[in-house]
């Protein structure tokens, strides 16, 4: 007969351990695995990629057999569905009987963060009571139970950019890896919007930052550039429809660098980063709108764009919150200052 543990039989046995000793006793096992190593096979992960990513991670010692199936499709968000699921089997290796059905969602959820616990047992301080956690999406939780309950953390500091509208826009080039861009986009909870473009003469356009710049009440964007017209139509739409002023830039304003700007929170307000170049090239009524939404900064980059670069080639914003003296998290666990911003952000990932 073959055991089936789903969600909620999962739910009931953690609830019924404590999440806590859960934890200890899974880092333990995980540890004692890493120390007979040798009696595993091993194998990579079997992986076909799609619109996300499915991969079969398969192992086995001189007893039983196991793999598990996990997903990874970030537009899954669209609908309502989870970005990541999983489920896996355990076989005895002598017979080829599966003796385990289980969901593994919860699961890893849980062998990841107990695994970094183990992991950090050994690679950290060993008075180590702080842990900074970037990122935080689902997993962080796990992270930091597991952490605490294993190694003793104290104290958390934490950051997230939290963005209402976790979008990424992606232009493919031979400087864009996909499987990178996949990664990201499950690992971070983006929803991916992947495109072609080229440029006037019909070859890719290389960087996402030169014909996209994404603000909090405006979008700089080449929709020219897109060679698919339903894709074209279907990203100006949606960026219309987060109540943006979509600022359509045609070919030759691409190549003045006018997409290649960036927004960025000053003293006063939001200023947008441009060269003299790209705002040269700009309409009066573009720069209008423009200037609806921020303070321009002007900036004289011509060395820069000599070799194909501009303003948001030299910049990246930092979503940090402001740093105060009482700003950290306190001994009783108290978590600091979490800086919330809504993002859509042009994204480029490069080949090595």
């Amino acid at each position: 007969m073959v055991r089936y543990v789903g969600v909620e039989n999962m739910v009931r046995l953690i609830d019924a351990v404590g999440i806590e000793p859960y934890l200890i006793g899974l880092a333990g096992y995980i540890e004692e695995d890493f120390r007979r190593w040798n009696a595993f096979e091993k194998a990579p992960r079997v992986a076909s990629h799609c619109d996300g990513v499915i991969e079969l991670m398969p192992t086995r010692d001189g007893e039983f057999y196991g793999f598990k199936y996990v997903n990874g499709h970030p537009k899954n968000t669209r609908t309502g569905l989870q970005t990541v699921t999983a489920f896996g089997v355990l076989s005895d290796v002598e017979t080829g009987y599966p003796h385990l059905l289980s969901e593994m969602t919860i699961t890893t959820a849980m062998r990841t963060a107990a695994t970094s616990a183990v992991a950090a047992k050994y690679l950290a301080r060993k008075d180590a009571q702080v842990m900074a956690i970037i990122g935080l999406g689902s997993q962080s939780e796990f992270q930091a139970l597991a952490f605490k309950a294993v190694n003793g953390i104290r104290r958390l500091r934490v950051f997230d950019i939290d963005p209402v509208e976790r979008v990424a826009y992606a232009a493919r080039s031979n400087r864009t890896n996909e499987v990178a861009l996949e990664r990201f986009f499950t690992h971070f909870n983006f929803e991916p919007v992947v495109f072609d473009a080229v440029d006037a003469t019909g070859r890719p356009i290389y960087h996402t930052n030169v014909l996209m710049c994404v603000g909090t009440d405006f979008c700089l964007n080449g929709l020219g550039t897109i060679r698919d017209s339903a894709r074209r139509a279907e990203i100006a739409e949606r960026l219309a429809g987060t109540g943006r002023a979509v600022i359509d830039l045609s070919h030759e304003q691409i190549g003045e660098f006018a997409g290649n700007a960036i927004e960025l929170q000053g003293r006063d307000g939001r200023v947008v980063a441009i060269s003299a170049r790209a705002l040269k090239a700009l309409q009066p009524q573009q720069v209008a709108t423009l200037e609806r939404s921020a303070t321009i900064l002007l900036l004289e980059v011509p060395t820069i764009e000599l070799v194909g670069g501009s303003v948001h080639c030299m910049l990246a914003g930092i979503h940090l919150a402001p740093r105060h003296a009482s700003g950290t998290a306190d001994p009783d666990g108290a978590v600091g200052p979490i800086n919330r911003h809504e993002m859509a952000m042009p994204i480029s990932f490069h080949s090595a």
